[in-house]
């Protein structure tokens, strides 16, 4: 990945295994700071001081606690606190039901954990972090231009300016 800008990339699993797999696979694209939560409530008591830029969430987070938020569950609670940000949903599971209910939320990508697992996780990624990057670009040059325009202004009012003064001490002598 030849991205300029690091990412902050949150991954939320239960499965020891799967959460050093995804954080070695995401940490291998290059500037990206990945992180990873057993749990979702992990993730969310942390999501203000990693700052995450996208989520990588397992729908079933109950292997070692059974009454543990759900991938959903964590979605829900961003959406209630009016943080928008992409979120790729892994499962082991198919389950057209589950990835239906989860377009309501936005989800980028709902990913089932099958042998190309790997493979459609990082395409989706990489996606996600080009549309970042397009988006941090676009509002970069927005703020560039506004600027750029200010200044603009501000010359075209001062050569009017100039100009009046230079007009009016033409009449007056």
């Amino acid at each position: 990945m030849n991205h300029t800008l690091a990412y902050n990339i949150a991954v939320v699993d239960d499965d020891p295994m799967m959460l050093s797999m995804m954080q070695l696979m995401l940490e291998d694209l290059g500037n990206t700071k990945v992180k990873t939560y057993k749990t979702g409530e992990d993730f969310l008591d942390d999501f203000e001081m990693f700052e995450p830029q996208l989520l990588v969430v397992d729908y079933h987070l109950d292997s070692e606690k059974k009454d543990a938020m759900t991938g959903s569950d964590v979605i829900d609670k961003l959406h209630n606190k009016g943080i928008q940000l992409p979120v790729i949903v892994a499962s082991s599971q198919r389950d057209m039901e589950i990835a239906i209910k989860l377009l309501k939320y936005q989800v980028v990508d709902y990913i089932e954990k099958t042998n190309h697992f790997v493979v459609r996780l990082e395409k989706s990624v990489l996606e996600v972090l080009k549309v970042i990057e397009l988006n941090q670009m676009k509002v970069g040059t927005e703020v560039y231009l506004k600027k750029d325009s200010n200044h603009l202004l501000k010359t075209v009012a001062a050569f009017v300016v100039g100009g009046l003064l230079i007009l009016l001490s033409q009449l007056l002598f």
